[in-house]
């Protein structure tokens, strides 16, 4: 495509979100999706291999930034692949000071807290608990990363998980309100599930003692006798009910 230039892209179900859709961004299972784009500029960033530390992190800041302004504007999808686009530049650096490398660091670990952010406003748990545990390793005591790793596991119904990040949160992090908070709303959520699960599992109990109930009030009778080896007495009709194919020939 030549700037200025204007284009339709179609995007299969299997090459997309496939069977299962993505219910943040409203995307119905097995969806096609066409996309209407229009070339309105072009950047070179050039090769990582060819490009040095400051450029690398002038870089990896303008595609956060990029990120952190489409994310306030409602661009969730957008925002997150920005973030994965500013921490492809802090990925590979090698020969660094003890300065840059504290610099890299810090850079990456806010990029990963942002990837974890989008990543959970469009579904994808298991990427954001991987963001979440990138933080972790360099500081476990992260307290946003610890945040966000109870509200991945509990989207993902791991209440045991949930509640353990919520915990380490509390105990690093004693004066703070948002680990009891979040704990809290969690249980909230998982007492709701629970009793809608009971509630479910009564009413289609209900519903199979009550068709068990019409199918023994309701027979022709001729059931009961072939079980019992009788037949159905010359001219006898069928009982109410009872509709075609119900008789059987003995």
């Amino acid at each position: 495509m030549e700037v200025g230039e204007k284009a339709r892209i179609t995007v299969p179900s299997d090459s997309a979100y496939g069977p299962h859709g993505n219910r943040f961004l409203k995307i119905p299972p097995g969806a096609t999706l066409i996309f209407d784009v229009e070339l309105l500029g072009v950047t070179r960033e050039g090769d990582l291999w060819d490009l040095d530390f400051d450029t690398k992190m002038e870089l990896a800041a303008w595609r956060r930034a990029r990120g952190v302004q489409l994310f306030g504007g409602g661009h969730a999808y957008h925002a997150h692949e920005e973030f994965l686009q500013g921490l492809r530049f802090l990925e590979y650096m090698l020969d660094l000071s003890e300065d840059q490398a504290a610099a890299k660091e810090a850079a990456k670990k806010a990029a990963d807290l942002n990837c974890a952010a989008t990543a959970l406003k469009l579904g994808l748990e298991h990427d954001a608990l991987r963001h979440c545990q990138q933080v972790l390793n360099v500081e476990p005591t992260n307290k946003k990363a610890l945040y966000r790793q109870a509200q991945a596991h509990a989207a993902m119904g791991k209440l045991k998980e949930a509640l353990q990040a919520c915990d380490a949160m509390t105990e690093h992090h004693p004066g703070d309100a948002d680990g009891p908070a979040l704990r809290a709303r969690i249980l909230r959520r998982a007492e709701e599930q629970e009793r809608r699960k009971q509630q479910f599992y009564r009413r289609m109990f209900q519903k199979s003692a009550a068709a068990a109930d019409e199918d023994g009030d309701g027979g022709t009778g001729v059931g009961d006798q072939e079980m019992t080896g009788g037949g159905p007495k010359k001219g006898a009709a069928a009982g109410p009910g009872a509709g075609a194919g119900a008789l059987v020939r003995v």
